[in-house]
């Protein structure tokens, strides 16, 4: 018979990372013979939801996701669960929306409930973990078995409880580094006898983009040829390119906004600077180690992102003119390679893991029938 799992995400917006983990998973737990769905808080209208819908797919938004407490959410996941007779709900959202659902999930007697983490616990500010301290217990209580995209972020949000670590593999042959794509790009953006300094992330506080900015700004004052390419968009949007104007260096700056060719421009960068404030593993990471990047990036990084010896760790209270100056130090003479054998040998590389999601399925299935 085959059985039908419900995937929880935000969304699947092409920049959103969780959906990019989990669509290089997707194609093969379909294979397995399972039919899956997906419940998101927002819809997006992007080219992944459209493949999705093409597959079979369908896709449901959770209503008054803001409500922390809605007989109307409430009522909606036991509809849906009872009509689509859910034997796998895998919620990837935390908080409040991911408690509704996996209590929804249990109370109508859903065999598995995953709930699969992707960052550590959150105390960026109290109301972050008055959050965490509240939901946090409540959807692991709910959950019968536990994912996380590293051991860091699984001991932060679990504790003692066993848990499996499902890597956020990629499609590692699209990150390969391509000296005709870097040519181009360069050319294109009058970048030709630049020193690059990559950013690729959501625009918003955890990413620490202040700080960025003036990471930056020291290392433009080291090296007159930097320039700035920053990928993605977020809520800080107008804030930090305000803050890039108020120092002078709006001019060095080029801000492309969510793109799709975010691997082809892995290549044209120098470096990347990545000094988040909190990450469950660090995606962006992993590609930029494929195409050989050298790779700069906080102490609150957890250094299984590592894979290469190209992610340099640095504290944050070393302040901005440290940072820059151990960059320049040691990337200005860099032989670029690409890196794609290492990550595969980690086990970052979809080809070799692509089965992975669909096995631990069966495998939370296969017990929950034993009990």
């Amino acid at each position: 018979m085959r059985e039908n799992v419900l995937i929880v995400l935000s969304s699947l917006a092409v920049n959103n990372g969780v959906a990019s983990c989990t669509m290089n998973y997707y194609k093969s737990v379909i294979e397995k013979g399972y039919h899956v769905d997906f419940l998101v808080l927002k819809k997006v209208h992007s080219e992944r939801e459209e493949a999705v819908e093409k597959a079979g797919s369908n896709i449901y938004v959770l209503p008054e996701t803001e409500k922390v407490i809605s007989k109307a959410k409430n009522n909606f996941l036991k509809k849906l669960i009872k009509e689509n007779g859910y034997s796998i709900v895998h919620v990837n959202i935390p908080y409040h929306n991911g408690t509704a659902v996996l209590k929804a999930a249990k109370s109508s007697r859903v065999s598995v409930r995953i709930y699969h983490v992707h960052c550590p616990k959150r105390e960026d500010s109290i109301k972050t973990k008055l959050k965490s301290d509240i939901y946090t217990p409540c959807c692991v209580n709910n959950a019968t078995d536990y994912l996380s995209c590293s051991h860091l972020a699984a001991r932060s949000l679990f504790g003692k409880k066993k848990y499996h670590v499902l890597h956020n593999a990629i499609d590692a042959k699209k990150f390969e580094f391509d000296e005709d794509k870097r040519y181009k790009l360069r050319n294109a953006y009058g970048l030709d006898n630049a020193f690059v300094v990559g950013a690729v992330c959501r625009i918003d506080k955890l990413k620490n983009p202040f700080f960025l900015i003036d990471t930056f700004g020291e290392i433009k004052k080291r090296e007159r040829s930097a320039k700035l390419v920053w990928l993605g968009s977020g809520d800080l949007d107008e804030q930090v390119k305000q803050y890039a104007k108020e120092k002078g260096l709006m001019s060095d700056c080029v801000f492309l906004g969510s793109r799709t060719d975010v691997n082809d421009w892995y290549s044209a960068m120098d470096i990347l600077l990545f000094p988040s404030t909190l990450e469950g593993l660090g995606m962006v990471l992993i590609e930029a180690q494929v195409s050989g990047l050298m790779c700069y990036t906080s102490k609150n990084v957890s250094e299984e992102t590592d894979l290469t010896g190209l992610v340099h760790f640095a504290d944050l209270s070393e302040g901005a003119p440290k940072w820059a100056e151990t960059i320049l130090k040691q990337a200005k003479n860099y032989r670029r390679i690409s890196r794609i054998k290492e990550v595969t040998e980690a086990g970052y590389n979809i080809d070799s893991l692509r089965d992975d999601l669909g096995s631990i399925y069966d495998m939370c299935l296969n017990r929950r029938m034993v009990r």
